[in-house]
């Protein structure tokens, strides 16, 4: 397969780029952190919904921002989680008085990093957050994802 590449450690940050231009009448990059996208239009006193992912099955995550879906998305590299502060700013960024929840797959670096995205929340006392989980998998035993329920003030 064949590939156009400009430089393999900017990869993410290229299609982000690309792909926010092609849609930037719905989404645009966050000022404060370039791996967190937004939704241009943002109802108030509405729950922000959150999401993230790595950036292996582009855009997957991405691909999901937008009317009457989510409203923000912390972007990771190429397999790998987007870091705690992505997730945080991701937070901030759909957080119009209602609340946020954010959805995320059952990952380790998911988990760690939304959870540490959440212990910053609180130090930082930016949004009053409550934790839980949720989805069962019950033919599996296991736990098919995650979410964390972020309320704000």
């Amino acid at each position: 397969m064949q590939r156009f590449v400009n430089d393999p450690d900017m990869i993410v940050d290229d299609m982000l780029k690309g792909y926010v231009k092609c849609h930037k009448d719905i989404l645009h990059i966050s000022e404060k952190n370039d791996h967190v996208v937004v939704k241009n239009r943002q109802r108030k006193h509405k729950v922000g919904i959150v999401s993230g992912g790595g950036s292996g099955h582009e855009p997957c995550f991405l691909g999901y921002v937008g009317e009457h879906m989510l409203d923000a998305v912390a972007v990771g590299e190429v397999f790998s989680s987007p870091p705690a502060t992505a997730f945080h700013q991701a937070f901030l960024e759909a957080d119009t008085g209602a609340g946020v929840a954010c959805l995320f797959g059952n990952y380790a670096g998911d988990n760690m990093n939304v959870k540490m995205a959440v212990r910053m929340a609180r130090q930082r006392n930016s949004l009053s957050l409550r934790q839980g989980s949720a989805a069962k998998n019950s033919t599996s035993g296991g736990e098919a994802g995650k979410c964390t329920l972020c309320y704000g003030q």
